[in-house]
């Protein structure tokens, strides 16, 4: 299956996941968040063209919320129906999710298809708000295939690319990869572009995490990993 669970010394614990009853398993998953209240929430970047073998042909245009053994719980947007960034009741191909908990807030990195940070109520799945790079409102440009800019400057492009990861601080500082375009860039919660980090000279900004205590972001980038201040 799917979904694989180790101790922490790496034994296995159970495995599970896959099409079930009530709910569309993503054809490709990509990316999986445990949430405070123990809940496991992975969604996928299927491409319908993408051609590869033994996969539907159709988006990963949704998100599942499962809890740690297995239980299905909700299901926010639905296989192949995504209407593009203006969209609020799909995703589209999404890459990673975290749930910020003082807010009960779910924010997404969304993603492949679309180039825009989604937020929705971590518990009835309701769409609250969205946005794009700097802030600005996102625009559609779907492509199956990755499209990697062939020169980068700083600040870039007044879109996001693939939005690849996303981190909440407790903060509530939100940090998101924006990856074919070498930049991690910096919001409030509600939004509100802060700033951003670039390095043109090599792959940036492939993923995000948070030291235990939060001064530093690691980003995955080129051959290893950069320590950020915050």
């Amino acid at each position: 299956p799917p979904v694989i669970v180790f101790d922490a010394a790496g034994n296995y614990v159970k495995a599970w996941g896959g099409d079930g009853n009530g709910y569309e398993w993503p054809q490709r998953e990509h990316g999986i968040h445990i949430d405070s209240k123990g809940f496991v929430w992975l969604g996928g970047n299927n491409c319908p063209t993408n051609g590869i073998a033994n996969l539907k042909p159709v988006a990963d245009d949704q998100l599942l919320k499962f809890t740690q053994d297995g239980k299905f719980v909700m299901q926010i947007g639905k296989s192949n129906m995504s209407k593009g960034n203006n969209d609020t009741r799909n995703l589209h191909r999404p890459a990673d999710v975290q749930v910020y908990a003082p807010a009960n807030e779910l924010f997404v990195a969304d993603g492949y298809g679309n180039h825009r940070v989604a937020v929705f109520d971590a518990d009835t799945g309701a769409f609250k708000r969205m946005w794009g790079a700097f802030g600005n409102k996102p625009l559609d440009d779907d492509n199956c295939e990755v499209v990697t800019p062939k020169t980068f400057s700083d600040p870039g492009p007044q879109q996001l690319s693939i939005v690849h990861a996303l981190r909440v601080a407790k903060d509530g500082t939100v940090y998101v990869a924006d990856r074919e375009y070498r930049r991690v860039q910096m919001f409030t919660k509600e939004g509100k572009f802060l700033k951003q980090v670039v390095r043109t000279n090599e792959p940036f900004a492939r993923n995000l995490a948070l030291s235990p205590d939060e001064q530093f972001l690691y980003v995955g980038g080129g051959k290893g990993v950069y320590v950020l201040d915050r």
